[in-house]
């Protein structure tokens, strides 16, 4: 190219209009349009902005400041008023847009994802629901250091829904980099991958993070969370990464996806911890779960038989794993209509699952769920009541 040419398109005077249509759908349709709003901002700048900020941000708390000068330079606009970043991303498209694309994602192989707003809403409610279940919550500090994906962006949404600070770290830095970012965090929780793709390759994320842990430290570190983005990394971390996942998904009222997820993660766990591990117990008890709230009243029994026998041999008849397997078991038995024994077990498991502070919730929540069903069943309102379906003692 010449330097006659260059200095021509230097010099490109040409307007170009676009059409009426475009216009029309613009959220400043044309010139006129833009000068009025210059000439509002030259003419009140504050009452301006406080205008926009009204008009185009959902308040959970309106604000009654504008421009907050007193520490000047360090200024605060709309000081008093509170509000959720990932409410006004995505809660506020809901009744007007649902199905409107929110994400369009090339993966490194070049499929293209589309994600809805709607989708990506329910996506984000099972992370933070998910985060919250780890007891993670408002001010916590966590660190994510995922691939390029839908999932961290469902990620940090799912961070900014519950207030926690999150520090995204670029998964090309090395271990000494994220132990760095952790320790200078305080992080609570590291938020990562299996795996990730770049040029076609498979690079690995999660041992990454587990050099890094192990360089000391990082003893703020409550929590590791794994997405499961190739399957590649064979580790028992990403098996309970999907065990957590499933469990977060039936939690928000999603059975469907979990069960498939459960059926996973009982075969990697058998592969990569062996089938007599007390870990691969609990996921049978999980899914067993799953299958007596679906009325697959002769699957759950056995397979949360096998749960209950397996974590005999490893724990013991007083833990609360093996309790939650009983539970699971009597429920399956109920649902067979042999209450007897449904309600022996589940008075047994009850009993060890309420004197062990460190059940999990939700093994709290349908031991008196599936108590208070048989109860119900059998003409027994008054022992029903005694057992709510909404447990919230344990963790």
């Amino acid at each position: 190219m010449s330097t006659q040419t260059i200095e021509s398109v230097m010099n490109e005077k040409r307007l170009f209009a676009p059409d009426a249509g475009f216009v029309k759908g613009a959220n400043i349709s044309g010139m006129p349009a833009y000068e009025a709003l210059c000439a509002e901002a030259e003419k009140d700048f504050t009452g301006f902005w406080a205008r926009l900020a009204r008009e185009h941000i959902a308040w959970h708390q309106p604000f009654t400041k504008m421009l907050d000068e007193s520490n000047a330079p360090f200024f605060k606009w709309f000081g008093d008023g509170k509000l959720n970043a990932s409410y006004n991303c995505l809660d506020r498209h809901l009744a007007t847009q649902p199905d409107k694309v929110a994400i369009i994602f090339e993966a490194d192989d070049g499929t293209v994802s589309k994600v809805t707003y709607k989708e990506l809403y329910r996506r984000v409610c099972i992370m933070a629901n998910g985060l919250k279940s780890l007891r993670i919550k408002q001010g916590d500090r966590v660190i994510i250091y995922m691939p390029m994906s839908i999932e961290v962006v469902v990620t940090m949404q799912a961070c900014a829904r519950l207030g926690v600070v999150h520090s995204v770290v670029f998964g090309g830095f090395s271990a000494k980099s994220l132990q760095e970012r952790i320790i200078d965090a305080g992080a609570v929780a590291v938020i990562t991958a299996d795996e990730q793709m770049r040029g076609g390759k498979a690079l690995a994320l999660k041992p990454a993070v587990d050099e890094a842990i192990a360089m000391g430290g990082c003893d703020t570190i409550q929590s590791v969370v794994v997405y499961r983005r190739t399957g590649g990394a064979e580790h028992p971390s990403v098996a309970r990464g999907m065990h957590n996942l499933a469990l977060w998904t039936i939690e928000s009222g999603d059975p469907a996806p979990a069960e498939r997820l459960l059926r996973e993660t009982i075969e990697l766990r058998r592969k990569v911890l062996g089938s007599e591990h007390p870990d691969v117990a609990s996921t049978m008890t999980l899914l067993a779960g799953v299958l007596v709230d679906t009325q697959r009243y002769d699957e759950a029994r056995s397979l949360a038989a096998d749960a209950r026998a397996l974590s005999l041999k490893s724990l013991g008849a007083n833990h609360w794993r093996t309790a939650c397997a009983t539970s699971t078991e009597g429920a399956a038995l109920a649902g067979l209509e042999q209450y007897t024994r449904a309600e022996a077990l589940l008075l047994e498991s009850d009993a060890v699952l309420h004197g062990d502070t460190s059940t999990l919730s939700h093994c709290l929540r349908n031991s008196d769920r599936w108590l208070a069903r048989l109860y119900q069943t059998t003409g027994r309102p008054e022992k029903a009541a005694k057992h709510p379906a909404h447990a919230t003692r344990g963790k």
